[in-house]
C-alpha cells in the first residue's frame, strides 16, 4: 500500500471510528470508545513511558516532544503534561479535524503531515518523540524511512520511544507447518496481506494493514545514523500473531 492509499484509509478510520482505529480495542468498536475513558488510557501510557524515560535517560530536557501517528489526540495531550510543548501529526485531515475538536491543552499543536517524510520540521527541533501502534500500519520502506527521520529532527541527547512489530508469529498448526515447507516467507506475507485485503473489501471496510521489521535491521539502522540503543521492551501479547518490540534510543551525533 502506498502512502496515498495508506492516507486514504486511515482518513475513512477516522470519519467511521476515530477512537477505535486508534486504540483497537474489540468491544469498542462501533463508536462504543467513551472519550473520558480512551484520553484516560492515554495519561496512563505516557506516565509509565514517562517513569521508563527517567530511568534510562533522566538527563533530557522537556521543551518539545512529537507524538506521530496522533490520530485525535489520545498521547499527544497526555505528552503536553510533562513538555513545554507537545506536537501531534498525522496522515488522516479527519483525524487532525477531531484532535483539534477534542482537545483540552493550549500547549499542544497539530499538524496534517502527507508526505513520506518529516520534511515540515527542521533539523533537532524535539527533545523526545514518541509512537505506538503507528508504523506497524505501514510497509517497511516507510516506516524505516520515518525512523531516519525521527532521528534528523531529534536534538542530540534527546530520546526516542517507539513500537514495531520484530516478527509474527508461527502457526503450530499441520497447514502452517506445511506452508512454510513449500513457500518463502516473502510468499506467507503476500497471503497474509492479501487475506486482510479481501476481508475489509467483504465488509466494505478501509484496510488496517500490519508489517513487521526485524530487530536487527530496527538496530543498525538507528545505530548507523548516530543513536545508541538504550533499552529494547519485547512483548508477545496472548491471543497476537505479532511478536513486538519497544525502542528507547538516544542521539549520540
Amino acid at each position: 500500500m502506498n502512502i496515498k492509499k495508506l492516507q486514504k484509509n486511515w482518513d475513512a478510520f477516522g470519519e467511521k471510528d476515530p477512537l477505535w482505529a486508534a486504540l483497537t480495542v474489540t468491544e469498542r468498536s462501533g463508536g462504543a470508545w467513551n472519550a473520558e475513558d480512551f484520553f484516560r488510557t492515554g495519561d496512563e501510557e505516557i506516565e509509565n513511558v514517562m517513569t521508563r524515560v527517567r530511568a534510562v535517560n533522566n538527563t533530557g530536557s522537556h521543551h518539545r516532544a512529537l507524538d506521530f501517528g496522533c490520530g485525535v489526540g489520545r498521547l499527544t495531550q497526555a505528552l503536553a503534561r510533562h513538555y513545554d510543548e507537545a506536537v501531534g501529526v498525522d496522515i488522516a485531515p479527519s483525524m487532525i479535524h477531531q484532535a483539534n475538536q477534542y482537545n483540552r491543552r493550549t500547549n499542544c499543536k497539530y499538524h496534517c503531515n502527507t508526505a513520506s517524510d518529516l520534511r515540515m520540521f527542521s533539523d533537532g527541533e524535539f527533545d523526545f518523540i514518541y509512537t505506538r501502534l503507528v508504523l506497524q500500519h505501514m510497509k517497511p520502506a516507510y516506516s524505516k524511512n520515518y525512523i531516519v527521520e525521527f532521528i534528523r529532527i531529534l536534538r542530540t541527547g534527546g530520546l526516542l520511544v517507539f513500537q514495531l512489530p520484530s516478527a509474527r508469529k508461527r502457526g503450530s498448526g499441520a497447514l502452517s507447518s506445511l506452508l512454510r515447507t513449500m513457500a518463502s516467507e516473502s510468499f506467507i506475507d503476500w497471503l497474509f496481506h492479501m487475506r486482510i485485503r479481501f476481508q475489509s473489501w467483504l465488509r466494505n471496510k478501509p484496510v488496517m494493514e500490519m508489517y513487521y521489521v526485524s530487530k536487527d535491521e530496527v538496530v543498525n539502522l538507528c545505530r548507523g545514523h548516530g543513536c545508541e540503543m538504550l533499552e529494547i521492551q519485547d512483548e508477545a501479547p496472548a491471543g497476537s500473531v505479532w511478536i513486538s518490540a519497544t525502542y528507547f534510543v538516544r542521539k549520540n551525533l
